[in-house]
């Protein structure tokens, strides 16, 4: 990292590449030369969200912890020169300070950073790590329980920054389940599309309880896009049963009676968009199978598509019926092509017949992007 990136004046921020949270601890950077982050490491990644300087991030960490300011800040300064020097810390302009706070506590919101003891509780009492106390705990428990469990704190609170699994689901009680990570991931492509003047809509495919589809829309309006739109499409009626080999294969089956928690109707998401005040006629919904609805949905260009569907057919179906309309300079994002088997044969499938090289961008453990050739 150049030296004067370090100055007082100079804004700084954090790229948004690979990441993933093991037994260890938080790595970035890339499958080749990864970054574990210490504790210290996490909390200056984490300040580096959004535009700032070396002055800022090393004040608040001087704040929080027993060190002296010179020191502290000589240390804060050694680690973002081997971040930069890695290009996971680059130079920016300064951004509009109240846009960014608003961004970043409305992903916070979505993902339930902002009350995750209150959902330590539910989990305390309602499963599925086994069932019921068989005595309820105590007012004292059940007020302390983020520090009489922190093991069980911490696990809710990963799991809401980098992406949720299946089984655990700490999404069950958030507006999504992509993670502060993922949703990171789709404003800072959002950021771009705008710097660049790409023209186009957002698709949210298989939105879920829609808080990916909020977000899309929030970004528009924070950074004065609202002519854009976002279209939220979804069965509205969870996710239905593949006869599709591949899913059949790999025994993929996330219907409702097996996973209640991943059906949201459409009173619900449209609840949830007007819960944050962004439901307005920017956002248009499309309910019904994929099959039924996107081939002739009054979709025009798409800058960005955000594909969730999960299943082998479903994906296909996104792709056949909405690629050839994503914009040239566009994105696509798919969630689930590095978890579930089918979803990625969908997707190799469907590059492979279009003959499309545009590299995948892998994220996090489940999610890739790439960009549609100008």
């Amino acid at each position: 990292m150049s030296g004067h990136l370090l100055e007082a004046n100079c804004f700084i921020r954090r790229v948004e590449g690979f990441a993933h949270i093991g037994d260890e601890g938080l790595v970035i950077g890339s499958a080749d030369r990864p970054v574990l982050l210490s504790a210290t490491g996490e909390r200056i990644w984490e300040a580096a969200e959004y535009a700032t300087t070396l002055d800022k991030i090393s004040a608040a960490l001087t704040a929080r912890y027993d060190i002296d300011a010179e020191t502290c800040r000589r240390e804060v300064a050694r680690f973002l020169s081997m971040l930069g020097g890695r290009g996971l810390i680059v130079g920016v302009d300064a951004s509009d300070p109240m846009r960014d706070r608003y961004l970043s506590l409305l992903k916070r919101a979505l993902v339930n950073l902002i009350y995750v003891d209150n959902e330590q509780r539910l989990w305390l009492l309602c499963g599925p790590d086994g069932p019921p106390p068989a005595e309820p705990p105590s007012q004292t428990h059940m007020r302390d329980i983020r520090y009489r469990e922190p093991a069980a704190y911490r696990s809710l609170v990963d799991a809401k920054r980098i992406g949720t699994v299946i089984n655990r689901q700490p999404g069950r009680y958030a507006h999504t389940m992509v993670g502060l990570h993922g949703l990171t991931h789709i404003e800072r492509l959002a950021e771009r599309l705008f710097a660049e003047g790409i023209a186009g809509d957002f698709v949210d495919a298989g939105t879920c309880r829609g808080g990916c589809a909020i977000l899309m829309r929030a970004l528009q309006q924070a950074f004065g896009e609202a002519q854009r739109r976002v279209w939220v499409a979804d069965s509205f009626s969870g996710v239905p049963p593949s006869t599709a080999a591949a899913d059949l294969r790999d025994d993929v089956d996330l219907t409702e009676a097996r996973y209640p928690w991943l059906t949201a109707s459409l009173e619900a998401v449209r609840d949830n968009f007007a819960t944050y005040d962004l439901l307005d006629d920017g956002v248009r919904f499309l309910p019904g199978l994929f099959a039924d609805t996107l081939a002739d949905a009054p979709i025009g260009a798409i800058a960005l598509l955000r594909i969730d569907a999960d299943l082998y057919s479903s994906t296909m179906e996104c792709l056949e019926a909405l690629y050839d309309r994503v914009v040239p300079g566009g994105f696509v994002i798919v969630d689930d092509y590095a978890w579930l088997p089918s979803c990625r044969e969908a997707v190799d499938g469907f590059r492979d017949r279009r003959g499309i090289t545009a590299p995948i961008e892998r994220i996090n453990w489940t999610v890739i992007h790439w960009r549609k050739d100008e």
